[in-house]
């Protein structure tokens, strides 16, 4: 694991609790993606900076908690959010929004910019 993170949790130590953690946490998205969603008066455009803050933890969880590779966080972060995507084009209540796959890809992007800057700060190999 990267510096400043305790590789003697649970959580890190045990491959099995890293992989169902994150499991549980794609399951979580899944569900909040497929299950009618009462009207919420929000800002407009409220529903993309979800899409950016999901997309941006599950690319951070992807890291963390199954490959430390960067590049392969954003693509399945990215694919996962097209996949639901797809999904929801399926369900009458849903709908397929292109829009939502770009701030998908925007969020798990941006963590790999977070990644890429913290790597410059600490003087490692990007």
């Amino acid at each position: 694991m990267g510096k400043g993170f305790n590789d003697n949790t649970y959580l890190f130590k045990y491959k099995r609790g890293r992989k169902l953690a994150f499991i549980i946490w794609t399951v979580i998205i899944l569900i909040v993606s497929v299950v009618p969603v009462p009207e919420v008066k929000a800002p407009d455009n409220f529903d993309k900076l979800v899409h950016f803050g999901l997309y941006f933890l599950t690319s951070v969880m992807f890291y963390f908690l199954v490959s430390q590779k960067p590049l392969i966080s954003v693509v399945f972060s990215t694919s996962y959010g097209f996949f639901i995507e797809i999904v929801q084009f399926f369900v009458p209540w849903r709908s397929f929004s292109l829009w939502d796959v770009f701030f998908n890809f925007m969020g798990a992007l941006a963590s790999l910019l977070l990644h890429m800057f913290t790597k410059y700060l600490t003087n490692a190999k990007i």
